[in-house]
């Protein structure tokens, strides 16, 4: 099975929360590109235009090998700027008093092509088909997919968390090849200030820095979700990934079961229990160390994350014997890569 062999394979488009004002400190865009990631992106618009990348804000990054669909704000423009290239488009939609955040995203729609479907594989999505009755909506564990953890944005997560700061940047050395603008330039900082190290990871926007962090919540997460399943399907199926284990359940009972239940994103103000000792323990870590000194912006605090995602207004369509497409909406932070794990395994 093939997933993302080509760009329009993979389709995703922003369900906006907000609504266009007349006028507005903030001016509203629509971006499209293909084969960018959001940083990228962003930063080719500050260039192109002369904007300040800290004007520029936006909800979620989407991914590199995509056509995807997203909103940015811009602080203090009214020029209603026009971009249009081949791999690149913006538009002006209108104004806000407000930068675009997370909390501005209601969701994304996806279609996706699923190329060189195996026989095994179209009788496993045909049987979870049925178990599910040809509904539209339904329940999947909501993991957190491998777009979250990167090449080694844990490993780097847990140097910042153990202010090991210079083991942090040799990291970011060891991908800067294969990420973004930023990292490249915390290098060069290193390069001109060999023992900054924080200075040279202060050259990285927060927002990125961030997710460095987030990963290592999320390897944390996805753990106690897999127990969570186990403990009500011993024969639930794993599947590897690069973190560990994904358990998925045959029996669809129990992801309604589950979806009420939220599940911890670890930080400094989160109550401890003996699954999450467990794991916080393996990482030679503790909540306390969520509260970050040397960078006080990347300090977490905590919050939860439903262990269930709502896949609604689910269509499948074949394509030929070996190829299906795939369309559904999905709520903001939800990965759908994992509706195809879910459906295929």
């Amino acid at each position: 099975m093939l997933l993302k062999s080509l760009p329009e394979d993979f389709m995703v488009e922003e369900l906006p929360a907000f609504q266009l004002l007349e006028s507005g400190p903030y001016a509203i865009y629509r971006l499209w590109k293909c084969n960018f990631n959001t940083e990228d992106a962003i930063q080719l618009v500050c260039k192109r235009f002369n904007i300040r990348r800290s004007d520029v804000k936006f909800a979620g990054t989407k991914d590199r090998n995509a056509i995807t669909t997203q909103y940015i704000s811009i602080h203090r423009n009214n020029r209603k700027l026009v971009l249009d290239e081949e791999n690149i488009k913006l538009g002006y939609c209108g104004f806000a008093n407000e930068p675009i955040s997370l909390g501005c995203l209601a969701g994304n729609t996806f279609e996706l092509i699923i190329r060189d479907i195996a026989p095994e594989e179209r009788i496993i999505f045909e049987q979870n088909m049925h178990a599910l009755s040809d509904t539209d909506a339904f329940y999947l564990p909501n993991y957190f997919d491998e777009q979250r953890f990167s090449t080694n944005n844990v490993a780097i997560g847990l140097c910042i968390l153990k202010n090991d700061f210079k083991g942090a940047i040799e990291h970011i050395k060891n991908s800067a090849q294969k990420e973004g603008y930023y990292e490249k330039e915390a290098v060069e900082h290193l390069a001109r200030l060999p023992t900054d190290y924080i200075g040279a990871l202060k050259k990285i926007p927060p927002k990125i820095l961030l997710m460095y962090i987030h990963a290592v919540q999320s390897k944390i997460y996805n753990e106690l979700l897999r127990q969570s399943i186990i403990e009500l399907d011993e024969h639930a199926r794993d599947i590897l990934y690069s973190q560990g284990i994904f358990a998925f359940s045959q029996d669809y009972l129990v992801y309604t079961r589950l979806c009420d239940h939220s599940l911890p994103l670890l930080g400094f103000s989160t109550p401890s229990t003996p699954a999450l000792k467990k794991q916080i323990d393996a990482l030679s870590i503790t909540p306390r160390n969520f509260i970050i000194r040397a960078i006080p912006e990347l300090s977490c605090e905590g919050t939860e994350r439903n262990a269930m995602m709502h896949v609604i207004n689910f269509t499948s369509e074949k394509i030929d014997d070996t190829t299906l497409k795939l369309s559904f909406t999905l709520l903001k932070g939800c990965y759908a890569t994992m509706v195809v794990k879910g459906l295929f395994n």
